[in-house]
């Protein structure tokens, strides 16, 4: 896992390149290990190639070129059109050069005294090993062919050339001529059976144009006639459907019009112009009556004034005045009933004549609409099937005359492919040597050179391969970056393998608080560095190893120390309760600590002011594991424990917390869930491959972060990466059981300040 939280683009690509040139630098180093091996292959290939030299059989070759020209004279050669057909071709005279019959013609030509190379094999097989032993190639875009054969004899390989070359410009000359006779044979063959169809065609073209009813103007193209008439007709077709819908349409409305006794001015005005008339008729006589209405009122007043008048000189009873007021009585009835009447009149002539009259010129204008469409279906129906026949005459002739176009254009192309053939007769394939074959004493294999760069190559290759089987095998990290890369993670620091001290336990027995200023506690320094520059603050954090005795107690307990002498406030807590080794290393064995905090009801403030030891390191103080519990994983998942870690991050700068190994107990999961980050401790000398890549999964699984590796326990030699001494041992054992060894013992074969020991681990 990088620090780097989302690089970009470019920073992938680059660490990809970087990831090349590793692995290609650790396949080089591991080479080096294993140079032993890439010597042996080597000595190995150049001693076959050595034997393979002094054994082989040495070859002499002959070799000549040839160049293809088409001979005689062609109107194909002075348009410069030769030379690109025999290119063409050229892959078909390589295919003659080695057909059975050159081949066996070569053969027979060849003196007994040149066929030693066919002593040894079965007459049947003389072709498969001619083949064989010669070689022929075309230089690209030319006619220019060249030929070459391999022999015991330098003498022989010349003459099977020889005779090689005359057999096949034997062969060409007489296949071309051959091939120029049956040509035009066939040529000529094809041209009657064509020219007598192309007759036949024709004379059915001609017969048929005088048959059909296609008119054929001046133009190319023939004219079909009725074509126009169909469109007329469709159109006068569509006007007849429209003009029988709409008269349908109007016969309905009127019915319906006369049934409910509705006007039928507007009916009658679509109809009959004369039924419009007499409408507008009757209409006018209505105002002529109220004319004369008006007119009439006119006169009672009149008669009104008159009759005050009189009735004021002659009295009421006078028979004058009698008369007078029985006329204004009358006149005054016949205004009041007149419209009426009128109304009555005009209604029953609509109802009783206009009405009928109308619905039957309806129904007439319908049924001579209907009539006039189906006139016009049928003539469209048969003007549609006359063009369409003559429309199949038409496209029948256009057929045929294409299959006469078609034919009069092959048989032209028939007549002008023999006249070539014709004017050819007399001309054929030549082959001309332009290089002869030769005679040349020196073996063409085996070649030095080669065999040197066959065995180099060889040697290389099996060198390289066995190599990389040997290290794919191999389940041990030879180099930091062998454990960078597969890993993933960075290396935060390396410690060397650590000299004996006098104290065994305590602070005395750690090198940076008893001797700060050595090379030892200088990895310790370069591990707190590495910490405190990360891009975000690390304030809690647990440090866990591949299986026991690798050392990671004894890095804990160094850093925190390194840390307390930078200043910082530092809690140690030894989080493995199952095998304390903090505890002990701090000589804290029998002595309350976290199991018991965690146990405890009381507040966790209170536990912990009891139970945290300050040691002789100033801003140094530790938590012991307590008594062994019987639920270690429990206690450490419990919500106290998240209380101890909220409690120590308001009173201290730094906490770190000794973990059990990752694949020893599942305590280092929860631990890891607790913390800000992991520190895996591994010791390359002690640590198998799988076994660390299994370590790492167990602590990130959860989502616990993992800052970087420890390289624990390193020691330098020469002429070697890096190689592996032994420390002292974690004590765990295989089962990881509750024994309680000793878990930081120093190499006590080292002298205490022996300078020879480059940065290891304490084991």
């Amino acid at each position: 896992m990088s620090l780097a939280n989302s690089p970009s683009e470019p920073a992938v690509a680059q660490s990809e390149s970087i990831d090349l040139l590793a692995a290609v630098l650790r396949f080089y180093r591991s080479a080096l290990r294993r140079k032993s091996v890439v010597i042996a292959c080597f000595a190995a290939s150049f001693s076959l190639a050595g034997l393979y030299y002094l054994t082989a059989t040495r070859l002499y070759q002959s070799r000549a070129e040839l160049i293809i020209l088409q001979a005689g004279a062609s109107a194909m050669d002075r348009d410069g059109n030769n030379k690109a057909e025999v290119t063409v071709q050229m892959p078909n005279f390589e295919r003659v050069m080695q057909s059975d019959r050159v081949l066996k013609e070569a053969l027979k030509n060849l003196p007994d005294e040149h066929r030693i190379d066919f002593h040894d094999v079965e007459p049947e097989r003389w072709l498969e090993q001619f083949r064989s032993r010669m070689s022929i190639s075309t230089m690209r875009n030319t006619n220019v062919m060249s030929v070459s054969f391999r022999s015991v004899s330098p003498e022989t390989a010349y003459m099977v050339v020889d005779r090689l070359l005359e057999s096949y410009l034997t062969f060409m000359n007489m296949m071309h001529q051959d091939t120029t006779q049956e040509s035009l044979h066939v040529l000529t063959t094809e041209k009657t059976n064509v020219e007598n169809q192309l007759r036949t065609k024709e004379r059915q073209l001609l017969e048929m144009k005088q048959q059909s009813k296609v008119i054929f103007g001046t133009s190319e193209e023939p004219t079909n006639v009725l074509s126009e008439r169909v469109l007329e007709l469709n159109k006068a077709l569509v006007e007849a459907q429209k003009a029988t819908v709409n008269a349908r349409s109007l016969w309905q409305s009127i019915e319906i019009a006369v049934q409910n006794g509705e006007d039928l001015e507007d009916f009658a005005g679509q109809l009959n112009e004369g039924l419009s008339t007499r409408l507008l008729e009757s209409q006018i006589g209505m105002e002529s009556d109220e004319y004369l209405i008006s007119k009439m009122e006119r006169e009672i007043l009149e008669a009104q004034s008159d009759l005050s008048s009189k009735m004021e000189s002659l009295g009421e009873e006078h028979p004058v005045v009698k008369k007078l007021m029985d006329e204004i009585q009358s006149m005054r009835q016949f205004i009041s009933v007149r419209p009426e009447q009128r109304r009555q009149t005009f209604d029953r002539m609509s109802q009783q004549q206009l009405g009928p009259r109308i619905v039957a010129l309806a129904r007439r204008e319908y049924l001579i609409a209907h009539a006039h469409e189906h006139e016009l279906l049928q003539q469209y129906t048969q003007a549609r099937d006359e063009a369409l026949q003559v429309g199949l005459e038409l496209a029948q002739i256009e057929l045929l005359e294409n299959e006469v176009s078609e034919l009069r254009k092959y048989y032209n192309n028939l007549l002008d492919v023999i006249k070539e053939k014709s004017l050819a007769k007399e001309t054929g394939i030549t082959a001309k040597p332009i290089t002869p074959p030769n005679i040349d004493h020196r073996a063409v294999t085996p070649k030095l050179s080669v065999t040197v760069l066959m065995a180099m190559f060889l040697g290389l290759v099996g060198g390289g391969v066995s190599v990389y089987v040997l290290d794919f095998f191999d389940d041990r990290f030879h180099s930091p970056d062998d454990l960078r890369l597969t890993l993933n993670s960075p290396i935060l620091a390396m410690v060397r393998k650590l000299p004996r001290l006098r104290a065994d336990n305590g602070l005395e027995s750690l090198y940076p608080y008893t001797k700060p200023n050595s090379v030892e506690s200088e990895a310790f320094r370069t591990l707190r560095t590495a910490i405190d520059f990360a891009p975000e603050e690390l304030q809690r954090l647990t440090i866990s190893s591949t299986e026991p005795s690798d050392g990671k107690t004894t890095v804990m307990a160094s850093l925190a120390v390194a840390f307390a002498q930078a200043g910082k406030r530092t809690l140690v807590i030894d989080g493995d309760m199952r095998r304390p080794g903090t505890t002990k290393l701090f000589d804290l064995s029998g002595k309350e600590g976290l199991s018991s905090i965690l146990k405890d009801d009381r507040p966790v403030r209170e536990c912990l002011q009891e139970r945290i030891v300050k040691t002789k390191q100033e801003k140094l103080d530790v938590l012991p594991s307590g008594p062994r519990p019987v639920n270690p994983v429990e206690l450490l998942a419990s919500e106290r424990m998240a209380e101890i870690m909220a409690w120590a991050e308001t009173h201290y700068d730094q906490i770190l917390i000794d973990a059990p190994p990752s694949l020893a107990v599942a305590d280092v999961q929860v631990i890891g869930r607790l913390v800000d980050a992991a520190i895996l401790t591994v010791r390359p000398d002690k640590n198998k491959r799988k076994m660390v890549i299994r370590a790492a999964e167990a602590l990130t699984v959860l989502g616990c972060r993992m800052l970087g590796i420890v390289v624990n326990h390193v020691e330098a030699k020469h002429n070697a990466d890096y190689a592996y001494g032994y420390g002292y041992g974690y004590g765990y054992g295989e089962g990881y059981g509750h024994d309680n060894p000793d878990d930081h013992v120093y190499d006590r074969s080292q002298p205490e300040d022996s300078s020879e020991n480059l940065y290891g681990s304490a084991a």
